[in-house]
């Protein structure tokens, strides 16, 4: 490869993959160190576009921006609380959260395509009936919003877990980003 393709390589990978989480987590951070309450929706809606953009690049850079954005959302939190003021909800950790479900569609289509069921999905399936089963009995109890965030805070990884299963066989860069 040459020189030129290297760098091509590289720009491609830090401006199209890396740069936009890079960006949304220096915004955030921006935001918060200067006491916007603000910073707490951009961080939300900002994961969510984010990583529906990088879906486009597959499956490896999609994990491995997650992993980034899990990783500093807690920091992130904790800056923009100390500076705008405490949030009790901890609203700043759904943002990755709901960055995980973006891939939901997909899943769901491969599982509606009508071919058989991959047997491996089955525990994938139960534990989200689970949830859902627990989501339910904390309803009935009175308590609406915690069942939402117990619901969000349980199923997303279960969609992407299975979502990821289903892309290992398809992308052989998967096990490597997540290896590293």
């Amino acid at each position: 490869m040459t020189v030129a393709g290297r760098v091509r390589l590289a720009t491609d990978f830090w401006f199209r993959r890396a740069g936009p989480i890079g960006l949304l987590l220096a915004i955030t951070l921006l935001l918060g160190l200067a006491g916007q309450s603000v910073a707490r929706p951009l961080f939300i809606l900002g994961s969510v576009v984010v990583m529906w953009d990088l879906l486009k690049f597959g499956a490896s850079a999609h994990y491995s921006a997650s992993l980034v954005s899990f990783c500093l959302a807690p920091c992130l939190r904790r800056i923009v609380d100390v500076s705008a003021g405490y949030d009790p909800s901890g609203i700043m950790i759904s943002g990755p959260l709901l960055g995980l479900l973006v891939v939901a569609p997909r899943l769901l289509a491969r599982c509606s395509d009508g071919r058989r069921l991959d047997q491996a999905l089955w525990p994938f399936m139960i534990a989200g009936s689970c949830v859902l089963y627990a989501t339910l009995l904390t309803m009935a109890g009175g308590n609406i919003t915690q069942a939402a965030s117990g619901a969000l805070k349980w199923i997303a990884p279960i969609v992407y877990g299975a979502w990821l299963y289903g892309e290992a066989g398809q992308e052989p860069g998967l096990i490597r980003a997540a290896s590293h």
